[in-house]
């Protein structure tokens, strides 16, 4: 099981950068409603992806955890001297 504060941060870095790409897209802020509808439209996926992922047990999840990766590069696993 995966620390739920963990993946609550994760998730929201993922909405801020998603609402932030889509005002980009729109040239204004997508408001709150953005929000709402990303977490009917995405919230299931993400914590799926999450749980496959090497993210949740990695000391860098904090910096790239938003991507919820099955492999990565920079993976260093918790309680391995990090």
């Amino acid at each position: 099981m995966y620390d739920q504060k963990d993946f609550m941060e994760a998730q929201v870095h993922r909405i801020e950068i998603d609402k932030w790409v889509q005002g980009e897209r729109q040239c204004s802020d997508p408001g709150e409603v953005f929000i709402v509808d990303w977490v009917y439209g995405n919230a299931k996926k993400f914590r799926y992806e999450w749980q496959c992922s090497c993210c949740q047990d990695c000391h860098s999840h904090r910096e790239c955890g938003y991507n919820a990766l099955s492999a990565c590069d920079n993976y260093k696993r918790m309680g391995m001297g990090q």
